[in-house]
């Protein structure tokens, strides 16, 4: 990553998906920097299901639904919103 990290986030390289990734300090948003995001609730979803795949993880990058169930018939509903004040440019 070139750009300069942002105060109040944790960063992390994910092998899988070959990309960096942050976590909101306080709130624990997940922020890939291909865009894709994921709330609290879904990381726990995700974590009780197992792993993430790069075809969920692709799907997240082009939508802004969230994941309410996952494994057999993943779904995604667009209700949740993330963190605000420019969180968007923390990569």
């Amino acid at each position: 990553m070139s750009k300069e990290k942002k105060p109040g986030w944790t960063y992390y390289k994910s092998e899988l998906f070959n990309e960096e990734f942050a976590i909101h300090d306080e709130t624990g948003w997940l922020y890939f920097e291909n865009g894709a995001r994921y709330s609290p609730e879904e990381i726990k979803i995700i974590v009780e299901s197992g792993n993430l795949d790069l075809a969920t993880h692709r799907v997240k990058t082009l939508i802004e639904g969230e994941i309410v169930t996952y494994g057999n018939g993943t779904e995604t509903e667009n209700k949740r919103k993330p963190v605000e004040n420019g969180e968007l440019d923390i990569f």
